[in-house]
């Protein structure tokens, strides 16, 4: 199983709903440099409204851009490329809009009805299971639920209402991040079930709401994550560690050989750039000048470091999907009208 590490989908939620254009047309992107032959790097996201897989630097349209897509989640396992997302169908007749939860195999939509949460963010797949989760609608206030091949398994007990977090699948043990809210004291907790048993709970008196999950061979890593958000402790195995400095906030996690990454967003003045964090310090931003920029996904494979993200263009109409390999940049497509952005990256070694 060779997963995405993708950053948690709430801020990637909010910059597709600002950024989608009807408008198909898109700039031609750079080829990527190669990954040294052995190697395949695979980025997604998307372009317009088309959602987008690169694989080495070559686009490949996985939705028919006919629906706005959200790209939030995928995998590869084996021969097999899973993308996860959702598809808009329409206005909601009192109000918002119908979105459906879309799982794509090798560019071709599947079934993917069991998931309550319509942005179908929460997939992960190891081996050939493929897991979903999201809150079943099952007694008065529902169920965060797992579905493994289609088969449930229930998380929590269901005697409060409850929302479903995050996913992550470690060997054979389950991990999903929810949180319910306690109709006697009024407070929500965020708790952490491992295998459908509560090992962590946090409630808002305890300053730390985890909404971003990550687990590493034996290291499990729970962050706050927002735009804006003014917490910036991420908590590895229980113990809370400031991996970023105070003035950012957090946007995904990732534990390789050479150490923990962690990949944010600074704010210079009036503009706020991307940036990475190894083991607690901070490199030079991945942008600068009188943009914005934002990471979403970081990987490592031997000495190099991808990061995938977006930023904006000096027209501050479009974003431009970007890939950074070892600090340096590889434009993938966007700008101008188009709105752009990569919402995650892996590296496999090739067949």
């Amino acid at each position: 199983m060779k997963p995405i590490y993708y950053s948690l989908s709430i801020i990637a939620i909010s910059f597709l709903s600002i950024l989608f254009s009807c408008s198909k047309k898109s700039g031609t992107p750079a080829p990527l440099p190669p990954a040294g032959g052995s190697k395949d790097v695979y980025v997604m996201g998307y372009i317009g409204n088309v959602a987008t897989v690169w694989k080495n630097g070559v686009a490949t349209s996985v939705s028919d851009g006919k629906l706005f897509p959200y790209v939030n989640a995928g995998f590869v396992s084996g021969n097999d490329l899973y993308v996860a997302g959702s598809q808009y169908t329409g206005p909601n007749p009192v109000g918002g809009s119908y979105y459906v939860p879309t799982l794509w195999k090798n560019g071709i939509k599947m079934s993917y009805n069991t998931v309550g949460d319509p942005f179908g963010k929460y997939l992960f797949v190891s081996g050939n299971d493929v897991y979903q989760a999201g809150v079943a609608q099952v007694g008065a206030y529902g169920q965060i639920t797992v579905w493994k091949n289609g088969k449930a398994t229930p998380v929590n007990d269901g005697k409060n209402p409850c929302s479903f977090i995050a996913l992550y699948i470690a060997g054979t043990d389950v991990y999903v991040l929810g949180e319910e809210h306690n109709g006697i004291t009024g407070l929500n907790r965020v708790a952490l079930w491992k295998n459908s048993v509560a090992v962590s709970s946090f409630n808002a008196n305890s300053g730390f709401l985890p909404n971003m999950l990550y687990v590493s061979g034996g290291d499990v890593f729970l962050a706050q994550t927002g735009i804006g958000s003014t917490n910036t402790k991420i908590y590895k195995n229980g113990t809370a560690t400031s991996l970023v400095d105070a003035d950012s906030y957090i946007t995904s996690i990732y534990e390789g050989k050479n150490g923990v990454y962690v990949t944010g967003v600074k704010s210079y003045g009036q503009y706020e750039w991307a940036t990475v964090w190894k083991n607690g310090v901070a490199a030079s931003p991945l942008t600068n000048g009188m943009v914005n920029s934002y990471p979403f996904s970081i990987c490592e494979s031997g000495n190099d470091v991808y990061v995938a993200g977006m930023e904006g263009n000096n027209y501050g109409t479009g974003g431009v999907a970007k890939l950074w390999k070892n600090g340096v940049a590889t434009d993938l497509g966007g700008g101008g009208s188009i709105g752009a952005n990569t919402l995650s990256v892996f590296v496999v070694d090739k067949p």
